[in-house]
């Protein structure tokens, strides 16, 4: 493999075979939280060394357990391995699952952190990770090349790895954004989940999510 592969963080986050290694010695605090949106695939992989040392589980296991299992899906999801030796999911976008079992992950959040009556993720935490903090919902939080796109002058915002869209006195619609165009759109003020299983974009990242917007509210 030639070295330029990994000249950067965006392939090295993407193809190095120990995340481990790179997340724990490649990333550095650079300003205190809050000050300005990064998009950065470094905060995914530090979070699977969380749920490892947390659990003492591969995050396999660990979703097995707490998704897979309880939520009843159809079909065997997999984790995308940096490398055999390694053995670490590759938390950046590395879940592979059939369209149905996605849409059953939506609907999860759609109703609240409730399936089936029994509550499997905090009511709490499920409102906070996908409403719009508005101690950061500036045009000046999202500066970044990356945050116009996410801002939509207000309208839109980024939240604990989901992507917020306003509905004005409505309750937000939220999109979990995969790879190559894969999302999971939840309107919870249309009681709607729209999931696309792709392998391109075809259009723009921004025109999805006004495509998934749209479509929410004909459905």
């Amino acid at each position: 493999m030639r070295w330029f592969i990994f000249n950067g963080d965006d392939p090295l986050t993407t193809d190095h075979p120990d995340q481990r290694k790179i997340a724990s010695t490649n990333t550095n605090i650079v300003d205190s939280p809050g000050q300005y949106f990064l998009y950065d695939k470094y905060h995914p992989q530090l979070l699977g060394m969380i749920l490892e040392r947390a659990t003492g589980m591969t995050v396999t296991d660990y979703t097995q357990m707490q998704l897979w299992d309880p939520l009843g899906m159809g079909y065997d999801g997999a984790w995308a391995l940096d490398s055999a030796a390694s053995g670490f999911e590759k938390m950046e976008a590395g879940l592979n699952a059939r369209a149905i079992d996605y849409a059953k992950f939506g609907r999860l959040f759609l109703e609240g952190g409730v399936w089936d009556g029994l509550q499997m993720v905090s009511s709490r935490w499920v409102e906070e990770s996908t409403s719009l903090d508005a101690t950061t919902h500036t045009p000046e939080y999202y500066a970044e090349s990356f945050g116009p796109g996410v801002y939509d002058g207000g309208a839109g915002y980024y939240r604990y790895m989901w992507y917020g869209r306003q509905r004005n006195d409505r309750q937000p619609d939220f999109s979990a954004a995969g790879d190559h165009g894969q999302f999971i759109h939840v309107s919870a003020a249309n009681s709607v989940i729209i999931v696309r299983s792709a392998t391109n974009y075809g259009i723009p990242f921004k025109e999805w999510v006004d495509v998934l917007y749209d479509a929410a509210d004909r459905l």
